[in-house]
């Protein structure tokens, strides 16, 4: 803040970077606080120096600098961050190139600039000699789930599918498959689209009854798959036990988050087993992930990517994720305007009449417990491909930890206001 100029490196608080004005008392430099190596920050770094040509100083636990007019003076561990044209992603650019070039897809120009906000995969904006796309590299240890590469397939031919009916941004594909394999590695390619997601407390009530119609239309929508299995899969029970033990062991920062929720946790897994097979009795297909990160907005038109996870769901399950999304106030509470806005222009399309809310409701619970559950895998190295993996992990343990407790505050005005007349 003492900074003419700072920026904000993504973590569990700030989901992507930002740049903003500071009280300019330093006009020469910006500060990487509580620095810890990982690449989130190292990728801040280089990119705050590149858009603005100022330095950075890095400051740790312990550490601390002192400015005294022209002089500075590094205390500790603070030290002045060198800028890195290419870091530790060296390796897989020189793959992008030779990927490019092998599909012809062009001769890229300039050094590939990675995009925050991915949580599994992690994404690039490559400028090429014909177009400019966006490169998505899959996680290995995600490729190596059995029937993962079927599904993305199937996921991208639904995104196709929709592309008359909402504003979809699907995949290249290579002989019908959205996949670009090439040497050890799998790739998905988009045509890059200018934009920007837009998250609390910066959406509006307009970004809220937009949403919710997009999500009527798919939910009415007629398109089928023929080959496409419902989701008729029981409901887990997560090890949080065996994910404490090993937590402990490790003396992970998430111990004692989990030693306080974990009766919850429990009893939470436990309420979604017969709440989940009752909704399963009406599906759809729909695109399954559509918070805020995966609807881009430019000159205010939408438009919805990442469709890796579509599939069938229960439409009312779908709704309530996205009004917990879209109806957040920016500090965790729900926003009833934002809500009703959503909820309203989604009945234009499906009325809602004779639902079991206080299933849908228990719903809610779902995708944060099973994100939890992977976040702990990648924390714990079970399914991590390196350090910053696991350190992306236990930041978003923490993280959906809160957001299960918050979820758990709102539910009494979540129900009261589904059920308005």
């Amino acid at each position: 803040m003492q900074c003419e100029t700072y920026y904000i490196a993504p973590d569990r608080d700030y989901k992507v970077y930002q740049r903003d004005q500071g009280l300019a008392h330093i006009k020469t430099f910006a500060v990487q606080v509580h620095f810890d190596g990982s690449q989130e920050q190292i990728d801040s770094m280089n990119r705050f120096q590149k858009e603005t040509g100022l330095d950075v100083y890095t400051l740790t636990k312990d550490s601390a600098i002192v400015v005294k007019e022209t002089e500075i003076e590094l205390i500790g561990n603070a030290k002045k961050y060198e800028y890195k044209l290419i870091n530790k992603h060296k390796d897989d650019i020189m793959n992008f190139q030779k990927l490019f070039e092998h599909f012809k897809l062009g001769r890229i120009t300039e050094e590939p600039e990675k995009i925050d906000g991915g949580l599994m995969h992690i994404m690039y904006k490559v400028k090429t000699t014909t177009k400019q796309y966006a490169l998505k590299r899959l996680n290995p240890e995600i490729m190596k789930r059995k029937g993962v590469l079927q599904h993305i397939t199937v996921s991208e031919r639904i995104g196709q599918l929709f592309k008359d009916l909402v504003p979809a941004i699907s995949a290249l594909t290579i002989d019908h498959s959205p996949i670009f394999h090439y040497e050890d590695d799998d790739y998905i390619i988009f045509e890059w689209i200018e934009g920007n997601s837009i998250f609390p407390p910066d959406i509006s009530i307009e970004h809220c009854s937009i949403v919710g119609e997009l999500l009527g239309r798919i939910h009415t929508s007629k398109i089928d798959i023929p080959d496409l299995q419902q989701d008729i899969s029981d409901m887990t029970i997560y090890p949080w036990d065996k994910f404490l033990k090993l937590g402990e062991a490790a003396e992970l920062e998430w111990v004692t988050a989990l030693q306080e929720t974990i009766y919850s946790l429990k009893l939470w897994n436990k309420q979604l087993i017969s709440s989940k097979k009752r909704l399963s009795e009406r599906q759809v297909i729909s695109h399954r992930d559509l918070d805020p990160k995966n609807v881009m907005w430019h000159q205010s038109k939408p438009y919805l990517i990442d469709w890796e996870a579509a599939g069938y769901v229960n439409p009312y399950q779908e709704l309530l994720e996205l009004l917990n999304y879209w109806a957040d106030n920016g500090e965790g509470n729900l926003d009833y305007d934002r809500f009703k806005a959503l909820y309203d222009a989604y009945k234009l399309y499906d009325t809602c009449d004779n639902v079991n809310w206080e299933d849908v409701v228990i719903s809610g619970y779902d995708g944060m417990l099973g994100w939890l559950n992977y976040s702990f895998k990648r924390s714990l190295g079970i399914e991590a491909e390196n350090k910053d993996e696991r350190a992306l992990g236990t930041k978003q343990v923490l993280g959906t930890i809160q957001a299960l407790k918050r979820y758990n505050r709102n539910v009494k005005y979540i129900k009261e206001w589904l059920e308005e007349k």
